[in-house]
């Protein structure tokens, strides 16, 4: 089985390496990341892995939010030129994390009759230390997410490789001529990390929502969180929305008696794992 994943990306360089590094270490075969516009570092890092040969890189100078073309023309990329019998469409935030084995492994033994897998997502909360890797400090998740609206987080789709998907905005859902079942798939979850430093947060907000507000095609229910959160980013809220999510010692430790909030270090043992194992490898 081939399982490629799709990324596109604007000023993720805080957190690129390690999705691209993670993911690579589960099995899959070939990643494509567009970049659009990026101005942080990120275009120096994907410049590097794209000397790996695993590794694709498009770039998009579009600025009006058009995620569902770029993400279909990356999802048929996948198909077309790497041969997918899988493919996972995912931002640079969330790592896929199998509960038993590798991702790959997780997938591969999916029924021949199942096209199409729906993943839950739950967020990891920011914290006040910014001076080590945010898998480290950020150790502390929501047992259920819900986003600025109160409704929970949609799950995000991975699919088989349709010739003629095409992807909703969001990565949410999919649209295909192909006739298959669908699923709500418990052995994989998402970890997402959407808030790791106030700075990052800003940018994709400002940028995305600007975005959003240019693209006169889209519905208004599209990107409507990213939309309510560029409100406050243009009334001066924006800062002050960011602070009163990460959690105080009352908060952090009435979360953790009733269960609404578990202490997850899965990923931060995995990546120190990961790392010890390639700095070991480069000697």
């Amino acid at each position: 089985m081939i399982l490629v994943m799709t990324l596109l990306v604007r000023n993720e360089s805080d957190i690129l390496s390690a999705n691209l590094d993670y993911h690579l270490s589960q099995g899959i075969d070939h990643i494509i990341v567009t970049d659009n516009r990026s101005s942080d570092g990120t275009l120096d890092i994907l410049s590097e892995y794209q000397k790996n040969r695993n590794v694709t890189v498009l770039f998009e100078d579009s600025d009006n939010y058009s995620q569902g073309q770029w993400v279909t023309r990356m999802a048929q990329m996948a198909i077309h030129e790497f041969q997918a019998d899988w493919v996972i469409n995912s931002d640079a935030d969330e790592f896929w994390w199998p509960k038993v084995g590798t991702l790959k492994e997780s997938i591969q033994d999916v029924s021949s009759d199942i096209g199409a897998l729906y993943i839950n997502r739950t967020n990891f909360l920011p914290s006040n230390n910014d001076n080590i890797e945010f898998y480290h400090r950020m150790i502390i998740r929501e047992n259920i997410s819900l986003n600025i609206h109160g409704n929970p987080l949609p799950p995000k789709v991975c699919h088989r490789g349709f010739e003629d998907v095409e992807i909703h905005v969001g990565n949410h859902d999919i649209t295909t001529s192909h006739k298959h079942s669908r699923m709500q798939f418990e052995n994989v979850e998402i970890l997402h990390y959407p808030l790791r430093v106030y700075k990052q947060f800003e940018m994709k907000i400002k940028f995305g929502g600007s975005a959003l507000e240019r693209n006169t095609e889209l519905p208004t229910e599209i990107g409507s969180t990213w939309r309510k959160l560029y409100k406050e980013y243009m009334a001066g809220k924006l800062e002050q929305y960011y602070n009163t999510q990460i959690p105080d010692d009352t908060i952090l430790s009435k979360g953790l008696a009733d269960g609404s909030l578990i202490e997850d270090t899965r990923l931060s043992h995995y990546m120190q794992n990961l790392k010890d194992k390639m700095n070991l490898a480069s000697y």
